[in-house]
């Protein structure tokens, strides 16, 4: 079985994901009502943003770049890394929620 090896850039990503989300509900716990669901949104967009990276990082080291050796995009290497993009994002969050719920009862 060979062995994998997983880019440093990408374990970087998905774990400043983690902590993005974290302390997204940690100052959504600290502002007002209103402002809360912007700092969310803005967290996870940016969580989001990482994930995407750290995925289409990944996939090109395991030779799925987005671009071929002409140039031109491969939609089937870009429609690979992005369903692998939803689905980390799915498990960041996951991931996350221990630190969630500790950061928003350290908001409280």
């Amino acid at each position: 079985m060979p062995s994998v090896t997983l880019p440093r850039e990408s374990i970087a990503g998905y774990g400043m994901a983690v902590a993005i989300i974290a302390m997204g509900v940690y100052f959504a716990g600290r502002t007002g009502v209103p402002e809360s669901t912007m700092v969310m949104r803005m967290a996870c967009f940016s969580a989001a943003l990482l994930v995407t990276h750290a995925s289409f990082v990944w996939g090109g080291a395991r030779g799925f770049q987005a671009r071929d050796a002409e140039g031109r995009i491969c939609i089937a290497h870009v429609i690979r890394n992005s369903v692998m993009s939803a689905l980390a994002f799915v498990m960041a969050i996951i991931i996350a929620s221990p630190f969630m719920a500790l950061a928003h009862s350290w908001a409280r």
